[in-house]
């Protein structure tokens, strides 16, 4: 579905990234990982067109996005969930869910896709009304992946999802994003808690200086504290040898 190819980007001509390449199969999670600063939150946003591209080629489904403007490639199927979820604030939470409606220029039935988020978020049908201000940090974080979700994308870019959030809202938000490889919804995760990320990837990336440090099955990492520990820091050790 979506292959990346050496690609090198950055900002105001500066690389952050350079030379990274990777691969999602429909239904697929893959994790990126990553010290702080390491250019993960820069390779999603060089996959929605926000950052300059030095080199290199993106495929979505056999089409090039190097040059595609972001709009176009959200109408393609791609939705992107911010780190901080960079809702609207003075917006209620059903108009920042229809906001993810315009992105599909009205296709499909739009009551029932509203009806689907509520079924998944409860907590967001009962305050449909409510501004989206007013919301906790974890219903901001279920309003921001619901609007992304509404829109029917086959690949969703989620950016540090955990972020500030309680452990048992942390847990329901798992078992939703669980559910979409099962959909055929493919999934792009950067995320700072290693062991939430390999809980939902078959496959993760570790970025080191911008660079493609080791990739494989997020099972070996997850089973080999060593090899997170090189990569990842020693505080993603437990006491019990595991990540």
């Amino acid at each position: 579905m979506l292959v990346v190819e050496d690609l090198t980007a950055g900002y105001d001509g500066a690389p952050v990234i350079r030379g990274v390449s990777f691969q999602i199969q429909q239904g697929e999670v893959l994790a990126v990982l990553g010290r702080n600063g390491a250019g993960k939150t820069t390779v999603l946003k060089s996959l929605l067109g926000l950052t300059h591209i030095h080199s290199g080629c993106i495929s979505f489904d056999g089409q090039n996005l190097r040059r595609m403007k972001p709009q176009k490639i959200m109408r393609l199927g791609v939705a992107h969930v911010p780190e901080g979820r960079h809702i609207f604030p003075d917006l209620t939470v059903m108009e920042n869910l229809k906001l993810g409606l315009a992105i599909r220029r009205g296709k499909g039935d739009e009551k029932s896709d509203v009806k689907a988020i509520m079924d998944m978020f409860p907590v967001l049908e009962e305050r449909a009304d409510c501004r989206g201000g007013l919301l906790s940090g974890g219903e901001q974080q279920m309003l921001a992946i619901g609007r992304a979700l509404i829109a029917r994308p086959r690949l969703v870019l989620l950016d540090e999802p955990s972020l500030g959030l309680a452990p048992m809202v942390c847990e329901k938000i798992i078992d939703l994003l669980q559910r979409l490889p099962e959909q055929g919804t493919s999934i792009l995760l950067v995320e700072q808690n290693v062991r939430l990320a390999l809980r939902l990837a078959q496959r993760y990336l570790v970025l080191d200086s911008g660079r493609s440090a080791m990739e494989g099955s997020a099972e070996r990492l997850a089973s080999d504290p060593q090899l997170a520990a090189a990569y990842l820091g020693a505080n993603t050790i437990s006491t019990t040898g595991r990540i």
